[in-house]
């Protein structure tokens, strides 16, 4: 999941919910959330019924949203896109072809469109200053089409294609022949390609290589690569539960530093490459450091840290653990508990008790770094949300949105373990849905995170099938 801008006095929000109890075909709608009572409209409204909208981008600019939609009557993909430019935006299918299209993606300046035609194996790229009706054609490709600046990179039977997009044409497709045919990590100056062989999310079990852009030369991991940090000058290794950390400028040299009783492969790099978080197989949490200080190991007494769950969460992405955009914090579940971590160049601060129900669920924090989302049960059952101000150096709790009963589930959408489908958020707004009862519909609301006394405001009530948990909401995205 994204999030949001302004296009003129508008800020959109998109969210993706079904029809109504009885029939689960899906709807896209937009949300107008800078009016006091936001103004909601189906933008998919007198197309064909949906069977499925798996997929909603909003460029990076924010004035154009690209959608896939399966139509109800041949559960074909379809893609569609809205103009967020107009007084009156609706939903515009842009193929009219036979093909499916199963991926896509927006250049980094949103003036293309990337997809995958799944019946020509092929990419296509749309120009939205040229001609609509007349997709580039790129080339041959087994799908995962992504941008590196102008050019467009996608897996190919062999290996991976690329082609440089200039002005509405297409230079003459390029492959490099190597079994590593997805994208990991991106160096910051676009040189180099990290790559690794499938698309999922398996780093434990991967060897990896790295793609030269300038010379096209192919070099490969001699282990297997958890993670390369974000300014590409590190990858930590696995091999045999040891961690080593090494420069990516020479994957033989001594490793800076290393971790012999590593408990868990997935792990995470501060945004300034200066630290890399994971556990050890004593379930406590390690902090390496790039800088080759010594290790330094965390976790409040008698807590075991849980699983470091890359499956949900709003756009923030990991639900269990992970740094604020600015680096300054790190937060993590150890058994009901989440905690929340002071970070400098110094080093990591004593872990602090965070969640006060009796079991912390999920966190996130706001892309500015300046708010901490928790999700938690409560005493009594129900589920509740709290807000920490983690603007400055302390946390301060700002504003809890509890349950009232114990059928009354705030943000969860009726999952009492993973609310991340029905939450969502940017760096002044939050979504979250509420449900009464289980056989009830539930309603939806968006608060003002800039504001300490807002109260959420409505969207809209959603359709919730009987006796079932409430699934109406599939997803939430605010404009970037």
């Amino acid at each position: 999941i994204e999030v949001t801008l302004e296009i003129g006095r508008k800020r959109w929000l998109a969210f993706v919910a079904e029809s109504s109890a009885t029939d689960t075909r899906q709807e896209l709608r937009l949300a107008d959330i800078s009016k006091s009572v936001p103004e909601v409209t189906a933008v998919s409204k007198g197309l064909k019924s949906f069977t499925d909208i798996p997929t909603t981008k909003f460029a990076p600019n924010g004035r154009r949203l690209a959608y896939l939609a399966d139509k109800f009557v041949d559960a074909e993909h379809g893609l569609y896109w809205v103009d967020l430019a107009t007084d009156a935006p609706k939903g515009d299918q842009l193929l009219s072809s036979t093909g499916k299209v199963t991926a896509f993606a927006w250049s980094p300046d949103s003036r293309y469109l990337a997809y995958f035609d799944d019946t020509e194996d092929k990419i296509f790229v749309l120009d939205f200053e040229g001609d609509l009706s007349t997709p580039i054609d790129v080339g041959g490709s087994t799908g995962n089409p992504s941008w590196i600046d102008d050019t467009g990179v996608f897996s190919t039977t062999s290996g991976i294609g690329y082609s440089k997009i200039d002005d509405g044409e297409s230079s003459t497709p390029r492959e490099i022949v190597t079994t590593h045919r997805t994208v990991q990590n991106i160096s910051p100056d676009g040189k180099l390609v990290a790559l690794k062989a499938s698309s999922g999310m398996t780093y434990c079990s991967e060897v990896s290589s790295v793609w030269d852009r300038e010379t096209d030369e192919i070099t490969a991991q001699p282990a297997v690569a958890t993670r390369y940090s974000p300014n590409f000058e590190f990858v930590v290794t696995s091999a045999s539960s040891t961690f080593e950390l090494l420069p990516v400028a020479d994957f033989t040299a001594d490793p800076i530093a290393s971790l012999a009783n590593a408990g868990n492969c997935e792990a995470l790099w501060s945004p300034n490459s200066k630290w890399f978080a994971t556990e050890n197989t004593d379930d406590k949490l390690v902090a390496l450091s790039s800088a080759g200080e010594a290790n330094q190991v965390l976790a409040p007494t008698g807590a075991s840290i849980l699983a470091w769950d890359w499956g949900g969460g709003p756009s923030t992405g990991n639900r269990y653990a992970g740094f604020s955009s600015d680096g300054r914090w790190f937060r993590y579940r150890a058994t009901s508990t989440v905690y929340l971590v002071s970070v400098s160049d110094d080093g990591f601060s004593n872990p602090e008790a965070v969640s006060a129900g009796p079991v912390g669920v999920t966190s996130w924090f706001s892309p500015n770094s300046e708010i901490l989302v928790l999700w938690e049960t409560i005493t009594g059952g129900g589920t509740a949300l709290r807000f920490f101000d983690v603007s400055g150096t302390e946390a301060t709790d700002d504003r809890v949105l509890d349950s009232a009963t114990g059928t009354r589930s705030i943000g969860s959408g009726g999952n009492s373990t993973d609310p991340s489908p029905n939450l969502s958020f940017d760096s002044s707004a939050f979504i979250y849905q509420v449900q009464e009862d289980t056989n009830e519909a539930s309603d939806l609301y968006v608060i003002d995170l800039l504001d300490e006394d807002a109260e959420g405001r409505k969207l809209t009530s959603l359709a919730c099938p009987p006796s079932n948990a409430c699934r109406a909401l599939k997803t939430a995205v605010f404009q970037p």
